[in-house]
């Protein structure tokens, strides 16, 4: 299933498999895997921790962190690609190759992040709109 129309839809779909572990893919618009096992953050507790306390990602793996418009890479072990995402899915701006200790501005408009292994999202461009899909 796409989930690339909406949001809200987005939102919901996800709230649906909250007492489960869920993997998404994240894909260009021609279809073109970005990430294969992407987790979602979207708890208090969940977005705090982030990446934080991992020692590696590999380079398929990413986390969506929702709702969220600026990040840090404090107590990090790693650099990390950064996407921040507006409500049509549009990239509003990227970090590649983020180095722990750093803050990320904050982004108003940008409802959404996605962190990904240094490098992985290097082919996005501020933007591009993505699609997110449900792994099956």
């Amino acid at each position: 299933m796409v989930v690339n129309l909406n949001l809200g839809i987005f939102y919901l779909d996800m709230l649906k498999m909250k007492n489960r572990v869920q993997l998404t893919r994240l894909l260009t618009m021609k279809n073109e895997v970005i990430l294969e096992n992407i987790r979602l953050a979207d708890t208090f507790l969940k977005r705090l921790i982030g990446l934080m306390g991992k020692s590696k990602l590999n380079s398929d793996e990413g986390l969506i962190i929702r709702p969220c418009n600026s990040i840090h890479t404090f107590f990090m072990k790693f650099n990390i690609d950064v996407v921040f995402i507006d409500s049509d899915f549009k990239i509003v701006d990227i970090y590649i190759d983020l180095a722990p200790w750093k803050i990320s501005k904050i982004y108003k408009n940008a409802k959404f992040v996605i962190e990904g292994k240094a490098g992985s999202l290097a082919k996005l461009k501020k933007g591009n709109q993505i699609k997110i899909v449900k792994k099956v």
